[in-house]
């Protein structure tokens, strides 16, 4: 009887309704699980920014400041989930961009919880989420492998649970948000210091009570075990306190130069429109988004629009002036949540004076735009490699360029890095011109480099991107036959003249120069003037000069060898009567010309393994340093064995306290040591030599001393590096 009674009771149980709550939560559900879905079929192909690259290298090797895995601060808690999924046997691209994913979704889950804390009905919490997710640049960042969409997650679960603090449940809310607050510290350090004066406002009526001062307690120890158990990995992988602090000071002084915003910068229109308007990526949608929000402040209750200010006002205050306003559409990931939630608040004052109906129609009919604004940036960052993983893939796989020596863009540096491991790489500095080696490439990206021709090019398509992304990093070349011309710049003076990368317009009494560090080049291109008197131009060569008489529509082909002067002037056009238009310039080497660069046996530079007469099992590993004194690059440009070039089948620069401790004129040398891996395939057991040239970028270089090894076989360990080795002529 009991037996039955028991069945008859769970049968009855079966046949009732989900309860209500189960209920409200299901189209939470299917609506998260859509927007998983989504994030999960626009994950990228590949790295794009040179941030994501050193976060996969972090994943990969761990966290060291000293050599930028990643920047300071380090980011602990991110890229330890990262490198714990890369521990299962991830890959460490993949794993990293599964945590950035990750970290996206929760923050748009948050986005709900914080909005449910502050008394919104769910429908409307859910439209909030959604509405931060499906902003442009929200969707475009929230699947790369970066800390934004995570960093935001833990501020707001935190500020969500800051929120929910009041009354008897204070303490355990207290406790909760102090643990989420030291994994955003963990995640993202300058937005989890935003949550200070919301903190102090919910712990304030705690420290009356004997139980509040213990659950603040016991939220302070908890807290700082989380903190410390995320930063002594940090501290540890980078060296210990004193490298750590250095790096953090750096980044510091790297911060203040470079990104700090003047107050009255703060002012510029231009500012809060990269902020607040460019991840839209579409005015009406701005519109749409302001108006929403402008209902939402006025009509939402006064506690939480307390709560959203007390917790956005100071996350702008930290993030807005000391941010890099080039990346804004991606930073503010974790600002973008204050015009979400009052669009919520705003849609809800809708619907309660326009009717349930009408307002879900329209909010729909708002997220909908909102996904298909931002949809063709993201599929084409989705189905398409990074123009700077493009050139890099190339320069690592195309056998027309695999090993050559390249002279790069700082932002393609890290790129070619990670994907070109046995190419030698020096940059490219702005402005300044560069002879390059013979056989040795050119790459820049956002821009071509004047008057000559790429070998390769790669862009992305769409014109949003520059709106709702960083707006670099949009397309690359790379040049395969610079090296007889060198890189070039173009410098126009006078007013109303400007150079493209292909032609030239000269007001009377303006003027072009072309400079180089190269040696003689031929200079082609078409003279024109649009002047009904005509006009003339005076062409200066290496000191010499003759001018050029021009007609109105009869275009004179100029085709002139010039070689620098002593101001490295290549060629100089000046208009000296009428308007001077040129154009189809093209710069190329003279056949019976060579580049060479210059032989400075005074470079700092050395090898410190194999050691001389070491037998060598296996691949070979070379190690050692190379900078010159203060600091300035030097690459390890080439590597042969018995005078045949090998290319290294891995190349690293890493870090040599040693050697800036030995000779303390070097300066930081963070990046002065090197270590590559030669394959041995192929060669005979027995006496063998090894050769290194560097090179720097203004065209110098140097062979280090042949050093002798002894072969035996395959297999065994790889060949250690000796102490620091002083190169020649350094005292």
């Amino acid at each position: 009887m009991e037996t039955a009674r028991k069945v008859d009771a769970c049968a009855e149980t079966a046949r009732r309704p989900p309860s209500r709550s189960l209920r409200a939560l299901a189209p939470f559900a299917a609506a998260f699980l859509l927007l998983a879905a989504i994030r999960t079929a626009t994950l990228p192909p590949g790295p794009w920014e040179w941030d994501e690259y050193l976060f996969v290298e972090a994943a990969r090797d761990g966290l060291d400041l000293r050599v930028n895995h990643p920047h300071p601060p380090g980011y602990p808690a991110f890229v330890l989930a990262a490198h714990s999924l890369v521990a299962l046997g991830a890959d460490p691209f993949h794993a990293t961009t599964v945590v950035g994913a990750a970290g996206s979704l929760g923050a748009a889950l948050a986005v709900a919880w914080l909005l449910t804390g502050l008394g919104l009905p769910r429908r409307f919490a859910l439209f909030g989420a959604l509405f931060y997710a499906l902003i442009p640049a929200v969707w475009l960042h929230g699947v790369r492998p970066l800390t934004d969409g995570a960093g935001a997650a833990a501020v707001l679960l935190a500020a969500g649970a800051l929120v929910r603090a009041r009354g008897g449940r204070a303490p355990g809310w207290i406790l909760a948000a102090g643990c989420l607050a030291a994994v955003a510290f963990g995640t993202r350090p300058q937005a989890a210091v935003a949550l200070v004066p919301l903190a102090l406002v919910r712990a304030a009526p705690l420290v009356r009570t004997r139980r509040g001062i213990a659950a603040l307690a016991t939220t302070a120890v908890a807290a700082v075990a989380i903190t410390a158990a995320l930063w002594a990995p940090v501290v540890s992988g980078s060296g210990g306190w004193k490298p750590f602090v250095a790096r953090m000071a750096g980044q510091a002084s790297y911060v203040e130069e470079s990104d700090t915003l003047r107050p009255a910068e703060l002012l510029e229109g231009a500012v809060w429109k990269r902020w607040w308007s460019d991840p839209f990526g579409n005015g009406g949608l701005l519109a749409a988004a302001l108006v929403l929000s402008a209902v939402g402040l006025a009509e939402m209750p006064a506690a939480a629009r307390l709560a959203l200010l007390g917790l956005f006002l100071p996350l702008v205050a930290v993030t807005m002036p000391f941010s890099c306003l080039a990346a804004a559409p991606r930073y503010a990931a974790v600002l973008l949540p204050l015009p979400a939630s009052l669009a919520a608040f705003g849609l809800a004052r809708v619907s309660r004076v326009a009717g349930r109906w009408l307002a879900a129609a329209g909010g729909s009919a708002l997220l909908g735009a909102l996904a298909l604004a931002g949809l063709p940036a993201v599929v084409e960052v989705a189905t398409r490699p990074s123009p700077s993983a493009a050139l890099a893939g190339a320069l690592g796989a195309d056998n027309r360029f695999r090993g050559r020596p390249v002279a790069a863009d700082a932002p393609l540096l890290v790129p070619i890095e990670a994907l070109a491991p046995g190419s030698a790489r020096r940059e490219i500095r702005p402005g300044v011109p560069m002879a390059l080696g013979e056989g040795e490439l050119a790459a820049t990206a956002d821009r071509q480099l004047p008057f000559l021709a790429p070998t390769l090019e790669f862009r992305y398509d769409e014109p949003s991107l520059s709106r709702i992304s960083r707006g670099r990093y949009l397309s690359a070349a790379l040049y395969a036959d610079a090296s007889g011309v060198g890189v070039v710049t173009a410098r126009t003076e006078g007013a109303g003249a400007w150079a493209s990368a292909s032609r030239a317009t000269l007001p009377r009494g303006s003027a072009l120069e072309l400079h180089a560090a190269a040696g003689p080049v031929r200079v082609e291109m078409d003279a024109a003037t649009d002047s009904p008197r005509g006009g003339a131009a005076l062409l200066t060569v290496g000191g010499s000069s003759r001018e050029v008489a021009l007609r109105p529509g009869s275009p004179v082909r100029l085709d002139v060898v010039a070689s620098p002067d002593r101001r490295e002037s290549l060629l100089r056009i000046a208009a000296t009567t009428g308007t001077v238009l040129l154009g189809s310039i093209r710069l190329s080497a003279p056949p019976s010309t060579r580049t060479r660069v210059r032989d400075d046996p005074s470079l700092p530079v050395a090898v410190d393994g194999p050691a001389e007469g070491a037998v060598v099992r296996g691949d070979l590993g070379v190690r050692g340093w190379c900078q010159e004194r203060g600091g300035g690059a030097v690459a390890p440009s080439e590597f042969r064995i018995d005078g045949v070039r090998l290319v290294p089948t891995a190349l690293r620069r890493v870090p040599r306290p040693d050697v800036s401790a030995a000779l303390a004129s070097i300066g930081d040398a963070s990046r002065a040591g090197f270590e590559a891996a030669l394959s041995t395939a192929g060669l005979a057991d027995g006496l063998h030599s090894l050769t290194v040239s560097f090179l720097t970028p203004d065209g110098r270089s140097r062979v280090a001393p042949p050093r002798s090894f002894t072969l035996r076989g395959p297999g065994g360990p790889r060949v250690k590096g000796a102490p620091v080795r002083r190169p020649e002529g350094v005292p």
